[in-house]
C-alpha cells in the first residue's frame, strides 16, 4: 500500500511547481502543522531522511513521513488545483481526524 496517492495529473503539476522554483532535491516532507479547530494543517517541506520516516516514491519524487504521522493519518493524497477547486495543492489524510482541539477561542461561533 502506498503511503501517498497522486494522479498522473497531481504529479506533471507538483514536478511543473518544484521546477519552476528552481527546487534541486527530490526529498519533500509532508509535514503536521498543527492541529486547530478545523482539523489537522499539513505542510510540504524541503527537508532529509530521518530515523524515524516511511518513505513513499511516486516517479522520481521522494515523500518523507513520520511513523508517528502514519499511525494517526494513515497515508495521503496529494491533489492538484484542477482536481480540488480552490487552487493550489491539498493534502488530505486517508484517515480522517476525530478529535476536536478547539480552545474555546470564539472564532468559530
Amino acid at each position: 500500500m502506498s503511503l501517498v496517492h497522486m494522479s498522473d495529473l497531481a504529479y506533471e503539476e507538483f514536478k511543473n511547481f518544484l521546477e519552476t522554483n528552481n527546487v534541486k532535491t527530490n526529498l519533500i516532507r509532508i509535514h503536521l502543522a498543527g492541529i486547530g479547530c478545523s482539523g489537522p494543517a499539513f505542510n510540504l517541506v524541503l527537508d532529509h531522511k530521518r530515523a524515524n520516516d516511511e518513505i513513499a516514491e511516486i516517479k522520481n519524487i521522494t515523500f518523507l513521513i513520520d511513523n508517528d504521522v502514519i499511525a494517526q493519518f494513515g497515508g495521503f493524497e496529494l491533489k492538484c488545483a484542477k482536481e480540488n477547486g480552490i487552487g493550489g495543492f491539498s493534502l488530505e489524510p486517508l484517515i480522517k481526524y476525530e478529535g476536536s482541539d478547539c480552545s474555546t477561542c470564539g472564532g468559530c461561533h
